[in-house]
């Protein structure tokens, strides 16, 4: 049994040893153990990090790796800004399951006008070409 980011207990079925992950195409050799997690498909702990000197840029997205050949490798992962008011969906699975209450909200803005008219959808082919009379 082991604990989860999010405290829960996970039972791991296997552990296999010197898997090689590949990292900006460089391979790199990590310790596995399976366990079911929605969310992620790969964790890397502390140990590992440390061990190939990791440096987390969270501004950036980035993070920077040594191998064992001293080689430096730079992973860069997507830069999407998102507004202050918008929480993850891994905040809302941990305050729900703290038993806080939840809505959910469909929000339409009656004051835009619908940007796609009928005319203007282009045309591959027309259907008196398809059926002849």
């Amino acid at each position: 049994m082991i604990s989860t980011p999010l405290r829960d207990a996970v039972y791991v079925e296997h552990f296999c040893k010197e898997v090689k992950i590949s990292i900006e195409r460089y391979y790199m050799e990590v310790n596995v153990m399976s366990i079911e997690l929605h969310d992620f498909d790969l964790i890397l702990g502390m140990d590992w990090l440390s061990n190939h000197k990791a440096q987390i840029y969270c501004f950036s997205k980035t993070m920077t790796l040594q191998g064992s050949d001293g080689k430096i490798i730079t992973f860069r992962g997507e830069r999407n800004v998102m507004p202050n008011c918008v929480i993850s969906v891994m905040t809302v699975s941990k305050l729900m399951r703290k038993r806080c209450m939840a809505y959910l909200a469909y929000i339409i803005d009656s004051e835009k006008k619908n940007e796609v008219e009928f005319n203007n959808i282009p045309i591959m082919r027309e259907f008196s070409d398809v059926f002849p009379e």
